[in-house]
């Protein structure tokens, strides 16, 4: 059985890395932490990496690039900013930069969509990108956000924020806020849980993402942003352990809901509830981390022009008029990213 214990109370607080990492060859046949395309989950659980933000000292850009294998993306020159003079930009996904002082070395970092873009281009898996990171003595992980989807209703976000707003969790962050959300498009309010802030180095987020997605079913993700000490050692327990205990371990021991007790005024003798002790346990059963099946849709490309975008093409086209918009669109010299591509070949497809 998983002990939390084991794993974590040695590393608080929270997951601090201590001294240099050891040196590991990559794991032998297929016993090391790997993702794989899962379209269709049998337990409706999934482990996706959604940021990912480092430095390396000692190396130029073009060397990172090549080690990470993304060397072949047409990066966009631009201005740097946070003390770095230069900066090479990927559609806004994948930002490297460079030229700061020599102790800043080269900055990486992916966003939600970048991750996708590293899943999809790179021949590099995370537990690569993991592994190279750990065996890098100059390396440094900044912010590493790690994502739970459960879509098999272990999680009810409107129980956890009766939950959380009566108290009923022990949690090492005393930073709590709910949040509430609703727009046009929602029939649903969408609900958001944070505990904790970035000077913790962890903060979690457990949120309504069917909601946020505009689709039907349970489907609520719990979400770990982790900074600095807490980012690297995540990534250095997944060297050597299976992604759904480092996760689960590291969770559990930073947040658990529990269920009140009558005779006892002292929360941490509280039972923990059942649906926490099902999520964690079969969280812990995942051993894959997940290449998320990202597929732009028509919707998807709706929701970016018309409400995300909408305002401002509406405010341009009533200054400059549709024509010049068109032209503008048309003849300018930014790279189309793939994805717009292959939503329009599947289009084709199926509309001729």
């Amino acid at each position: 059985m998983f002990s939390v214990q084991r794993l974590l109370k040695p590393r608080i607080n929270l997951l601090r890395r201590r001294g240099p990492w050891p040196r590991l060859a990559p794991p032998k046949g297929n016993t090391g932490v790997q993702y794989t395309i899962m379209i269709h989950n049998r337990d409706k659980k999934e482990i996706i990496i959604d940021w990912c933000s480092f430095t390396i000292k000692g190396m130029t850009f073009s060397d990172i690039l090549d080690a990470i294998k993304l060397d072949k993306l047409p990066f966009k020159p631009q201005k740097g900013n946070r003390g770095y003079q230069h900066k090479l930009n990927f559609c806004d996904q994948i930002a490297i930069q460079f030229g700061g002082r020599e102790d800043m070395g080269v900055w990486v970092e992916l966003n939600g969509e970048g991750c996708r873009t590293f899943e999809a281009e790179s021949t590099m898996t995370w537990d690569d990108l993991f592994l190279w990171l750990y065996n890098t003595p100059s390396s440094h992980i900044a912010r590493l956000d790690v994502a739970c989807d459960d879509r098999d209703g272990c999680l009810d976000i409107d129980v956890l924020m009766e939950s959380a707003q009566a108290g009923n969790y022990i949690c090492r962050a005393r930073k709590v806020r709910l949040v509430s959300s609703k727009n046009s498009r929602q029939a649903d309010t969408a609900n958001t849980i944070y505990f904790g802030g970035r000077q913790s180095g962890m903060i979690v987020r457990i949120y309504d993402e069917a909601a946020e997605q505009h689709v039907s079913g349970p489907w609520v993700r719990c979400e770990m942003e982790l900074h600095n000490d807490s980012a690297g050692t995540f990534v250095e327990l997944c060297c050597g352990d299976a992604v759904g205990n480092v996760y689960a371990g590291a969770l559990n021991n930073y947040l658990r809901f529990v269920k009140p007790q009558a005779d006892d005024a002292n929360r941490s003798r509280w039972p923990t509830e059942v649906y926490w002790e099902n999520f964690i346990s079969s969280t812990e059963r995942i051993t894959l981390f997940t290449k998320k099946d990202d597929t732009y849709s028509l919707e998807k490309l709706e929701h970016q022009v018309v409400f995300q975008n909408g305002n401002a093409i509406a405010a341009y086209t009533e200054i400059f008029g549709w024509e010049e918009l068109r032209n503008n669109i048309k003849n300018r010299t930014v790279r189309r990213n793939p994805k717009y591509d292959d939503l329009v070949t599947r289009y084709k497809l199926t509309h001729n």
